[in-house]
């Protein structure tokens, strides 16, 4: 990602990692699907190796996180490798 980049999910990380408070410019309360980049490797070979000619693939997840849970969801995660360490 790149360091200005201001989506929710670097600016979440970027706030963490700093130690600064996250700061949400809304209820948080939108959603967004978010895939694993192994999942999307994999199904990106699986449409490349087994998939048609002239065919359209959805490569995602039907599972939503709304912009409040990803931020809990990374605190949780940061909080839990630090008191780890």
């Amino acid at each position: 990602m790149d360091l200005n980049d201001e989506r929710a999910f670097h600016s979440f990380v970027s706030d963490i990692v700093n130690n600064r408070d996250i700061l949400m410019e809304s209820s948080g309360n939108a959603t967004r699907s978010f895939c694993y980049i192994a999942d999307a490797t994999l199904a990106f070979f699986t449409v490349l190796l087994k998939g048609g000619n002239g065919e359209a693939y959805n490569v995602g997840t039907e599972k939503e996180t709304s912009i409040f849970e990803l931020a809990r969801t990374l605190v949780g995660l940061f909080l839990k490798e630090v008191l780890r360490l």
